[in-house]
């Protein structure tokens, strides 16, 4: 053979292999490593071509309910298992909450929870309050949904009586699966309402308690859900609150009293405010495991009640603090010790988590899902099916909208 025939040879080799690559990435989509029939050549390497990562989420699967459940409120816990808090109308006696092959019917008419694990499957339903004429129930929603490390499902419910106004119903779904009221006064709707806060990690429950007559002095309490006793009372009016691992509490309303005495026992501390505040203010507080003052700082922005978180912490006990104005929702980010480390101003979101490096995720109403880092910059933003979220400890996303939720996990 000479050298034009070796030259020759050589070059057809070099296109069999090229062609043979191209063969592969244009034949093979995402996920596929099979050919067949005609694709296939004796000696071909199947290959998967991967796609490409770039940090956003990939669509893992949608589940479809009902048309008669309506996605309010989506919770998740440590081993991946997703809670969505839904609504059945008044009409609605019963309704099948599993949304795969089996059955399972629950009484309709008001508040249901639904769980599932990450693989999409049907555990249970719990129905968890129902809209009783006899309430003359105006109309109402979740206010909380959420689960601690030990898969107890902390419930607070806000609706509208016609004569005692607003209301809070709080519930818990305990490890055996049983519902039962989180607070010991609020066995039926017209006791004093509890208004359920947040939990922490040691099986403690907070919450916020009105008489339901004049003064209507609030109290903060600590509750202890594993020995059913109170730790703590204390005479704060909270909006909002997140306990930290450490037992801190950071707790955040609103005033229009400057000369308020934030302290509790007997030492004088009141909020150091801009002369630009004229009227009402929002305010961030720090309260040690037995509730005793630590600091208080002013928040810009106006905080709203009763229609969804307002102040979330990240793995560093950093809280970021959620208020809004007549036209943007603000985001401050506070340290532990009190110091404001940014603010930003954001297009009305409707809820907000976190993972374990500080990275958020949000959704707004346009029904954009959204990354931040921990300095507060975008990451990224895509266009999302869902107006309600949850993330898991895997950093799974879950998103809700109508009777249909997503899952999605980010590609990294």
């Amino acid at each position: 053979m000479n050298i034009k025939q070796l030259f020759a040879l050589a070059l057809l080799c070099l296109v069999h292999a090229s062609c043979k690559k191209a063969r592969q990435a244009d034949i093979l989509p995402p996920g596929d490593t099979t050919r067949t029939g005609a694709d296939t050549i004796p000696g071909d390497t199947i290959v998967e071509v991967q796609p490409v990562c770039n940090g956003q989420p990939v669509l893992k699967w949608e589940v479809i309910f009902d048309d008669h459940i309506n996605v309010r409120r989506l919770a998740s816990d440590t081993a991946g298992n997703v809670y969505v808090g839904c609504m059945v109308g008044r009409d609605i006696a019963e309704v099948d909450a599993d949304p795969g092959p089996g059955v399972s019917m629950v009484k309709g008419g008001g508040f249901i929870v639904i769980k599932m694990n990450a693989q999409k499957e049907f555990i249970w339903a719990k129905h968890i309050m129902g809209l009783g004429h006899e309430l003359d129930f105006w109309g109402g929603n979740y206010q909380k949904l959420e689960v601690d490390n030990d898969q107890r499902v902390y419930i607070s419910i806000y609706w509208h009586h016609r004569q005692l106004g607003g209301r809070y119903n709080t519930y818990i779904i305990n490890t055996a699966g049983a519902i039962e009221p989180v607070f010991p006064n609020t066995e039926g709707p017209f006791v004093g309402s509890t208004n359920f806060k947040g939990y922490d990690i040691n099986g403690n429950a907070y919450g916020v308690t009105s008489e339901s007559s004049w003064p209507y002095a609030p109290t903060f309490s600590k509750y202890n859900l594993i020995t059913r006793t109170v730790d703590f009372e204390k005479p704060f009016d909270i909006g909002d609150m997140s306990a930290a691992a450490s037992g801190s509490i950071y707790a955040m309303n609103s005033s229009e009293d400057k000369n308020t005495d934030f302290d509790d026992g007997p030492a004088v501390q009141h909020i150091n405010l801009p002369e630009s505040v004229k009227g009402a203010y929002t305010y961030l507080l720090k309260l040690d495991a037995s509730g005793n003052f630590v600091w208080v700082k002013y928040v810009p922005g106006q905080y709203e009640s009763g229609i969804k978180s307002s102040i979330y912490l990240d793995a560093n006990e950093n809280p970021f603090v959620l208020t809004s104005d007549d036209h943007n929702e603000f985001i401050t980010k506070f340290s532990s010790s009190g110091q404001q480390l940014w603010s930003n101003t954001l297009a009305t979101y409707s809820n907000i988590v976190f993972d374990n490096a500080g990275n958020w995720f949000t959704l707004n109403k346009d029904r954009n899902l959204t990354r931040f880092n921990a300095a507060g910059s975008t990451v990224w933003s895509v266009s999302n099916e869902g107006e309600h979220i949850a993330l898991n400890n895997n950093r799974d996303i879950y998103t809700g909208f109508d009777n249909k939720i997503y899952k999605y996990s980010l590609c990294e």
